[in-house]
């Protein structure tokens, strides 16, 4: 039986079994067991069993055990099972167990739950605050706690503050901090920032206001970081540790996995286990693209690492490019080390001395070190230009090494610049190739192999009597056992050869043909005079590599000279003894225009007599017959070796 009670006039109820109106103006299509309770009026129930209404014009259309509660006037219940509305303006279309909370302080009104199973929109049980204006579509076990916000589907999704968004997945979680932020979907992520946003993956997290998790597996912005981003990847993070706290905030991981930012300003693109630290101070605007291992030291500003692996940047407005193992250190300014491997640009002592080494570049190669400002090297291996080295180049090579400013090796291999303990000495010096070559002196260029390493003039004195015979270019041609020069040119222009021609004999055992053009050791000349043996001294008028010219005691017309020569292979020139030598000597003759007359003449001794590097010249009378040696003026050359 259906009944109406006196309370509910103009009531009506079309059919079924057990259905009951107490309120006026109410109706009941059909089914079992609905009721339309006093106070309720103007409200309707279509079909179903064991629905009820407890407050003015709600609607169950049908369904089974659905309620509309007291005080939850103009709501809907479209259908399904267990379904209840306590707060007024809300709906629910269908489904299982759905719920629209409330209580007498903190209403919820204008709830929406379109279907799903045990979804609950609740007024805030932390705080205590309204919930207006939210829906839930679907899905299971969802929950708004806060006004303004949207559960789209999926399950055990949860929303705590206002504003917010969870589109679907499971286990989505706005925490009480997190307004107007946005969950797309997938699961366990959880937001606990305000506008922030994590558009799905699993296990992300965001405690920062304005931040974006993208997607991704346990990818997490901590607190402190606001206006951060996390594109995708595994396991990223971008947090705020430092001791007082520093700001983490508007810094970037594009993807990848494990990779950290502890600074602001920062990106890292990609790549795995790459790192952006901080410490005392700050490591802003740095960019690494990806790679392995790749890390920003704390304090570190405007830097890159393109990728590579296990590299490091410790510079300011420095970039290494990539390769494995490279190292920028110390705040270094400008450094770049394109790529390579094991390559270091950075203070000789490896340890924290501040802001010092500038302007370097490396471009490859594997462990090749720069300690010093404004240097090159652009490849090769185990090359070095060390500390106060300022403006140096090594091209490429293996194992060359600078140790003066202003130098330059182009390539070879186990090449020196050095100062050998002289202050300036062996800047700007160059070695343009070769193997284990060494410059030591301003200015000086070494070429070939294996040269005897010669002068240490600076740029005050090589110009000076001490140094202008020292070797502006030294051609080496020695072996890693007997260091030797084939060639040099000293500062004031003189040039020295070292090859001995020899015999050209052709039964003499190691003869050696003679280049027409060619210098030899052998074929220049050592020594030349003009004298005037007239005089009681001899008076040598003009003269190159001669000591002294003196008259044998008691002689008329015999003459010792004298040798100054020096041997250019001696660190320091030392004396070179004559062994052999072509001597050509000739009379002076600028009065006698006859051409009687007796039997005047020159002659010469072998050099070595009377002693070493002396031969002797005799004079003979040529306007008498008795050819007796009379003093003369005379010229001679000395060839020899």
């Amino acid at each position: 039986m259906n009944t109406i009670s006196s309370t509910g006039g103009y009531s009506f109820i079309g059919s079924g079994l057990k259905n009951t109106i107490s309120s006026p103006k109410s109706s009941i299509v059909g089914g079992d067991t609905n009721t339309i309770d006093v106070h309720s009026d103007r409200s309707f129930i279509g079909g179903g069993a064991l629905n009820k209404i407890q407050s003015p014009q709600g609607t169950i259309a049908g369904g089974d055990s659905n309620l509309i509660e007291v005080n939850a006037d103009h709501s809907f219940v479209g259908g399904g099972f267990v379904n209840s509305i306590e707060s007024p303006y809300g709906t629910i279309g269908g489904g299982k167990t759905n719920k629209i909370l409330t209580d007498a302080n903190h209403p919820t009104r204008y709830g929406f739950i379109g279907g799903g199973d045990s979804n609950v929109i609740s007024f805030d049980t932390k705080f205590g605050n309204n919930n207006w204006y939210s829906a839930i579509t679907g899905g299971f076990d969802n929950k708004i706690e806060e006004e303004g916000s949207f559960i789209g589907g999926g399950f055990h999704n949860h929303i705590e503050e206002d504003n917010s968004v969870i589109g679907g997945g499971i286990k989505n979680l706005c925490l009480s901090s997190s307004e107007s932020s946005v969950i797309g979907g997938g699961d366990t992520n959880t937001i606990a920032g305000k506008l922030a946003v994590i558009g799905g993956g699993a296990h992300n997290s965001t405690n920062s206001a304005f931040s974006l998790v993208g997607s991704g597996f346990f990818n997490s912005i901590s607190g402190g970081a606001p206006f951060s981003v996390i594109s995708g990847g595994d396991s990223n993070i971008i947090e705020n540790i430092s001791n007082p706290p520093l700001s983490t905030s508007h810094s970037f991981i594009g993807g990848g996995q494990f990779n950290i930012i502890r600074s602001q300003y920062d990106v890292i693109a990609g790549g795995d286990s790459n790192l952006i630290d901080v410490g005392d101070f700050p490591s802003r605007y740095n960019f690494i693209g990806g790679g392995l291992q790749n890390r920003v030291d704390p304090g570190c500003d405007w830097n890159v690492v393109g990728g590579g692996r296990f590299n490091h940047q410790g510079g300011a407005l420095s970039v290494i490019g990539g390769g494995e193992s490279n190292t920028i250190f110390d705040e270094c300014i400008y450094g770049v080390i394109t790529g390579g491997r094991k390559n270091y640009i950075g203070n000789q002592t490896h340890q924290h001395l501040g802001q010092a080494e500038n302007l370097s570049f490396i471009g490859g190669g594997d462990t090749n070190t720069i300690n010093s400002k404004w240097d090159v090297i652009g490849g090769g291996v185990r090359n070095h230009i060390e500390s106060n080295s300022d403006f140096s180049f090594i091209g490429g090579g293996d194992t060359n090494h600078i140790q003066t400013d202003h130098s330059t090796i182009s390539g070879g291999e186990m090449n020196l610049i050095r100062n050998n303990g002289v202050n300036g000495a062996g800047t700007f010096a160059t070695i343009t190739g070769g193997q284990d070559l060494i410059a030591q002196s301003y200015g000086q260029t070494v070429t070939g192999v294996f040269n005897n390493a010669r002068g240490s003039a600076t740029e005050n004195n090589f110009q000076t009597n001490a140094h202008r015979d020292e070797q502006l270019l030294i051609v080496g041609n020695g072996t890693a056992s007997t260091r030797s020069n084939a060639f040099e040119i000293s500062y004031n222009g003189h040039a020295t050869t070292y090859d001995q021609n020899g015999t050209g004999i052709l039964v003499t055992p190691g003869f050696r043909s003679a280049f027409i053009g060619t210098t030899y050791q052998d074929n220049v000349i050592n020594a030349w005079a003009d004298v005037d043996g007239t005089t009681f001294a001899p008076t040598v008028t003009s003269d190159f590599g001669v000591a002294s010219v003196v008259r044998a005691p008691g002689k008329v017309g015999v003459y010792i000279v004298t040798l100054n020569i020096k041997d250019p292979s001696t660190a320091t020139p030392s004396a070179f003894t004559l062994t052999q030598a072509s001597i050509t000597a000739t009379i002076e003759n600028n009065t006698d225009t006859s051409t009687v007359g007796g039997c005047g003449h020159i002659e010469v001794s072998k050099i070595g007599f009377p002693a070493v590097n002396q031969f002797v010249v005799r004079t003979y009378d040529h306007t008498s017959t008795d050819c007796a040696t009379d003093n003369k003026k005379f010229m001679f050359k000395v060839v020899g070796r």
